[in-house]
């Protein structure tokens, strides 16, 4: 069991192969688990995509938020914590940066818009949202998990 930000990783393997150390005796695939640390809920992480490093960022966008009680009000706000934090902790003009390098559709001016309502603490306008918000990442060998820009059920 590893600790990770988002919960624990479980990984796991036969008794006979921890035993004896023969190939031939390992579980093939075993990929992790995670355990979430918010909820307490378990899910499977495909073996390649925890290879890759590409589980967090789905996870985060397909899975977590099914699974998240509290609503935060700028979920919906592309980058918004990242955002505040580069206002906080470096400026205006390195959020700027960061938003242009997250989401390179926004010209100079808008990045600069979006970041100062986010600053002043102001939702950006439908459009900058819209412009901000890239297609989004998809790795269906999750399999489940509702898209976030797909309807909710009531």
């Amino acid at each position: 069991m590893t600790e990770h930000r988002l919960g624990w990783i479980i990984h796991y393997q036969s008794q006979a192969y921890l035993h004896s150390g023969h190939i031939r005796d390992m579980l093939v695939p075993n990929p992790p688990y995670l355990v979430d640390g918010h909820d307490g809920s378990i899910h499977g992480i495909p073996a390649p995509d925890y290879a890759a490093g590409l589980w967090e960022q789905d996870y985060e966008q397909r899975i977590k938020p099914a699974h998240t009680i509290e609503h935060d009000p700028w979920d919906d706000v592309p980058f918004a914590a990242e955002l505040r934090q580069a206002l906080d902790q470096d400026g205006r003009i390195a959020a700027i940066r960061l938003l242009r390098h997250r989401a390179p559709t926004l010209t100079m001016t808008q990045a600069a818009d979006f970041v100062t309502a986010v600053a002043a603490g102001e939702r950006p306008s439908p459009t900058l949202l819209d412009q901000a918000r890239s297609p989004e990442p998809h790795c269906p060998r999750w399999g489940y998990g509702p898209s976030p820009a797909s309807p909710q059920p009531p």
